[in-house]
C-alpha cells in the first residue's frame, strides 16, 4: 500500500537547550579558549562569552557602545564581591543561584548594577521565604527599601508592629535620623509609651554622638510629652544631660507642663466616646469580606469603637457578645458597660442585660426580674446614675425601674406617665444625681404637638419625683451645658433650656445646634455631649440611604463645627455613651500595627456569622491570627444565642 511520508519536527528542544547551556557553562567554568571576554575583579580574571553576557542590559550597552571593552575583550569591574559576581555570571548561564541570608545583600548589589532582573527577583523570592523576626526585620527592611522590593510593606509593618522589641536590638541603631523621626511622629504607634521612645532616642544618639548630637533636639521635640506623667517629666527628662543643655528641649517641656491635658495623664484614665453596634453596608475587616457583599449588605455589627477625646483618635474596644442593630448602651462610674439589644427581645417578659467589666475585659449577662404589673412592658431606655442601673419600661404606664443584678425583683422608683406604642422617650442623666425623662405622644389620647410633652426629673439621692412638664417641649437632642439641660433640634432656632436650680424652662432664641457642614440631612446618627462639645458620628445619607463614616464636633463656646477623624467604618443606628478607660486599655490606634499580629476580637464574630449562613471559606483565606481571637477576651456563652441562628 502506497503512502506519503509527511515531514515532522523531531528531537527534544528542551533537552538540547539544557545541553547547550551546560556546555557553555562548562567552558566558562574551565576558563577555556572558547571564551571571548575576560572580566577583571581586582586581580582575578573571570572568562565568559559575550553572547551570554549581552542577555543583561549592562553588558549589552558595553558591547553596543564600541568602547575598548569590546575591542580588547576585557571588562574591568569596580563593583561587588568576587563570589557574588561569579554567582551572577553563573546565573546568566544556568538560571539558578544558591542564595543565603549571608550573601543575599551582595547578590542584590550585583543584580542591581548589572541590571539582571531575574536574579533580583530570585533574591526577592528568597527574602519573602525568610521568616521575619525582631532580629532580622531591620536589615530586610533596609534591603527592600534600597533595592525597591515589593515586600517592603510587609517587612515594615512587622517592624512597626514589634517596635518595642526591635528598639532593644543593635541593628536599629543604624537607621537614619529621618527614619527615627518617622517612627516618633507615626500616630498609629501610640501603643508604644513615649518614655520608651525617649530612652531609644538617648541610645541612638549615643551610638554615634559626634555625628548625631545635632539631631537630638528635633527628635525630642517630636515626642508627645502630654502622654507622659508629670513625675516622669520632672524626675527623668528634666534631669537628663542632653535635655538640660538644649533650650528647645526645655521649652518643649515647659509647654507640656502648662498644658491642661497633662492632668489627664496623672489620673491614668481617658474620656472615651463609645460607639457600639449599629448597621453598616460593609465590614471593617480589610477587604476579606468583600467577596460576600450580598450577605453583609446593611448587616448589624458587633464592634465597639472608642473615640479618645484627649488624643483625638479612634481605638477598638472589646466586641459585643453578638451583632446588634439597635443596641442601648450606658456606663457607670465604677467601670462597667451595660448593653441591651432592642432587636432580639423575643419575649416581653424576659430582658437580658449584657455587662462588660473594664478591669478584666469580660462579659457577663443577667436577667431583669420585672415586677408582675409590668410583665408585658417594653424596655425603652437604660441609664446608669450614682453607680446604679435604671431602665425606663412602659406598657400602659411608663415607669422608672432600678435594675437589680442579683436576680431579685427590680424596684419601681417612680411612675412617669401614661404611655402607648407610639410614645417617644428621651433620657438624660445630669450631675450623676438626676435622671431626666422627656416624652412625646404620651397618654391615652395622643397629641402630636411637640409642646405637649412630659418632663419628669427623678432625684436619685432624695428618691423624689418632680414633674416639670409645664413649658417643656420635645426635641431630638437633650444634653447638659453647665447646670442647664438644653432641648433642641438640629438646625432649628426654637430651643428651650431647663435650669435645675430655679426649675424653670426658658426659651432660647439662638440656634443652639446648626447642621453639620457635610451631609446636613443625615439621619440615624449617634450623638452625645460632654458639656463643652457636641459630637456627631456616622448616620444615614438621605439620598443614597447608605451609612456614613464622617464624624464632627460642635463647640458651644466658639459655635463652630470641627471635622474629626473618620470612623473606622460607616455606621448608622449605633448606641453611644461616654466612659472612662485606663490609658493602657485605649493606647492602641485603630490602625495599630501591633494589633495586626494579635487577634481583633470583633472580626471573629463576623467570621462566626458567615459560618452560620453556610458560607464556605477555605482555610487559606483566613488570617492565622483568627485562630486565637480569645487570647485577651474571655469567651462568652450567650443565653440568647439559640434564638438567632
Amino acid at each position: 500500500m502506497d503512502f506519503q511520508a509527511y515531514p515532522r519536527n523531531m528531537g527534544n528542544k528542551s533537552s538540547h537547550a539544557l545541553k547547550l547551556q551546560q556546555h557553555l557553562y562548562d567552558q566558562m567554568s574551565s576558563q577555556t579558549e572558547f571564551c571571548d571576554v575576560t572580566l577583571m575583579v581586582g586581580d582575578i580574571e573571570v572568562k565568559a562569552h559575550w553572547n551570554v553576557l549581552v542577555s543583561c542590559p549592562y553588558f549589552q550597552s558595553l558591547y553596543d557602545s564600541g568602547m575598548d571593552e569590546k575591542v580588547s575583550g576585557k571588562v574591568i569591574l569596580h563593583i561587588g564581591k568576587l563570589a557574588a559576581i561569579r554567582s551572577a555570571i553563573a546565573f546568566l548561564y544556568v538560571g539558578t543561584v544558591e542564595i543565603s541570608y549571608e550573601n543575599v545583600r551582595d547578590l542584590l548589589e550585583v543584580a542591581e548594577y548589572f541590571q539582571i532582573s531575574d536574579l533580583k527577583q530570585a533574591c526577592r523570592d528568597y527574602l519573602f521565604s525568610v521568616e521575619v523576626t525582631v532580629d532580622n526585620c531591620v536589615q530586610i527592611c533596609l534591603l527592600c527599601s534600597q533595592y525597591d522590593l515589593d515586600i517592603y510593606n510587609k517587612t515594615y509593618d512587622f517592624l512597626r508592629g514589634h517596635l518595642p522589641e526591635v528598639m532593644k536590638k543593635d541593628d536599629i541603631l543604624t537607621l537614619t535620623h529621618d527614619s527615627i523621626l518617622a517612627f516618633i511622629m507615626d500616630q498609629t504607634l501610640s501603643y508604644i509609651p513615649q518614655e520608651e521612645f525617649f530612652n531609644f532616642i538617648i541610645r541612638w544618639v549615643k551610638h554615634d554622638e559626634a555625628n548625631r548630637l545635632h539631631c537630638f533636639s528635633e527628635l525630642f521635640c517630636a515626642l508627645d510629652l502630654i502622654q507622659m506623667s508629670k513625675q516622669v517629666i520632672e524626675t527623668i527628662l528634666e534631669k537628663n544631660n542632653l535635655v538640660s543643655r538644649q533650650e528647645d528641649c526645655k521649652a518643649h517641656i515647659l509647654r507640656a507642663k502648662l498644658s491642661k491635658d497633662l492632668t489627664y495623664q496623672e489620673t491614668g484614665q481617658r474620656d472615651v466616646i463609645l460607639v457600639a453596634g449599629g448597621c453598616s453596608h460593609s465590614v471593617y475587616v480589610n477587604n476579606f469580606f468583600h467577596h460576600f457583599s450580598s450577605i453583609i449588605n446593611s448587616i448589624a455589627v458587633s464592634n465597639i469603637y472608642g473615640y479618645v477625646i484627649q488624643d483625638q483618635r479612634w481605638t477598638e474596644i472589646a466586641p459585643l457578645p453578638h451583632q446588634m442593630r439597635r443596641p442601648l448602651l450606658t456606663y457607670d462610674n465604677s467601670g462597667h458597660l451595660y448593653v441591651f439589644d432592642t432587636e432580639h427581645t423575643h419575649d416581653s417578659t424576659m430582658f437580658y442585660i449584657y455587662k462588660f467589666r473594664i478591669s478584666d475585659k469580660s462579659w457577663t449577662s443577667f436577667k431583669i426580674n420585672v415586677p408582675e404589673a409590668y410583665l408585658n412592658a417594653s424596655l425603652q431606655k437604660i441609664v446608669a446614675c450614682n453607680n446604679k442601673l435604671y431602665a425606663v419600661i412602659s406598657s400602659q404606664q411608663a415607669a422608672l425601674l432600678e435594675v437589680k443584678e442579683d436576680g431579685n425583683e427590680s424596684e419601681i422608683k417612680c411612675q412617669l406617665f401614661h404611655s402607648n406604642p407610639s410614645t417617644q422617650v428621651n433620657v438624660h442623666v445630669t450631675n450623676n444625681s438626676h435622671i431626666c425623662v422627656l416624652a412625646w405622644k404620651h397618654g391615652i389620647k395622643v397629641k402630636k404637638s411637640r409642646h405637649y410633652a412630659k418632663f419628669i426629673v427623678y432625684d436619685v439621692r432624695s428618691q423624689r419625683r418632680f414633674d416639670h412638664s409645664k413649658g417643656s417641649i420635645f426635641e431630638t437632642h437633650m444634653f447638659s451645658i453647665g447646670n442647664d439641660i438644653t432641648v433642641c433640634r438640629m438646625g432649628k432656632f426654637h430651643a428651650r433650656r431647663f435650669n435645675l436650680n430655679d426649675r424653670r424652662w426658658k426659651p432660647i432664641a439662638d440656634q443652639v445646634l446648626p447642621f453639620p457642614p457635610e451631609d446636613p440631612a443625615r439621619t440615624d446618627f449617634a450623638s452625645i455631649s460632654d458639656g463643652n462639645n457636641f459630637f456627631l458620628f456616622g448616620g444615614k445619607d438621605q439620598s443614597t440611604k447608605k451609612p456614613l463614616e464622617t464624624a464632627y464636633k460642635y463647640t458651644y463656646r466658639t459655635k463652630s463645627w470641627t471635622k474629626l477623624e473618620d470612623m473606622p467604618q460607616a455606621l448608622m443606628q449605633s448606641a453611644i455613651c461616654i466612659a472612662k478607660f485606663p490609658v493602657t486599655d485605649v493606647r492602641c490606634h485603630i490602625k495599630c500595627p501591633h494589633c495586626l499580629y494579635h487577634s481583633r476580637r470583633s472580626h471573629s464574630y463576623m467570621l462566626r456569622l458567615l459560618m452560620r449562613t453556610s458560607v464556605l471559606i477555605s482555610n487559606d483565606m483566613l488570617p492565622h491570627h483568627w485562630v486565637d481571637y480569645y487570647d485577651d477576651y474571655e469567651a462568652f456563652d450567650d443565653p440568647f444565642e439559640h434564638y438567632w441562628y
